[in-house]
């Protein structure tokens, strides 16, 4: 149905940034609202972290981190890990979040973004960013926009 799989035992096995993991770990999820907060854990839509950043902060690993409608501030660090994959998946529809529906805006005014390892990025609207807006390392491994 192109909607993230969220049920723990496959979270993350329909996207090709994080691939089959088999028998191996179930990547970590992750949420961010724009009504959350990074005092939360980030583990559920109620305790959503408030920031893109912080959610990037709290994975290791392969990780799914699922976005809700608003606007979100691009994080100053770039994206990607040294040991995993990650996948950041925007909910325009608000059918994960319980959000209303609405654009999931990364807004790069402080920068944009920057890729520095296998990333897969779906349903998010870049803007906002003076200069450029979307930037791949070289040797950043498999990207998709």
């Amino acid at each position: 149905d192109g909607l993230p799989d969220l049920h723990a035992p496959d979270a993350g096995f329909h996207y090709a940034a994080l691939g089959d993991v088999g028998d191996g770990p179930v990547p970590q999820v992750v949420w961010v609202r724009a009504g959350g907060s990074d005092a939360g854990d980030g583990a559920t839509p109620a305790t959503a972290f408030g920031t893109l950043a912080r959610a990037l902060a709290a994975v290791s690993g392969d990780a799914l981190v699922i976005v809700g409608p608003g606007r979100h501030a691009a994080p100053s660090e770039s994206l990607g890990m040294a040991a995993g994959r990650i996948a950041i998946v925007g909910d325009p529809g608000g059918v994960y979040t319980g959000d209303a529906a609405g654009l999931v805006l990364i807004d790069g005014a402080s920068g944009g973004l920057r890729i520095s390892g296998s990333v897969l990025l779906r349903g998010l609207v870049l803007g906002g960013a003076v200069g450029v807006g979307l930037r791949v390392d070289r040797g950043a491994g498999e990207v998709t926009v």
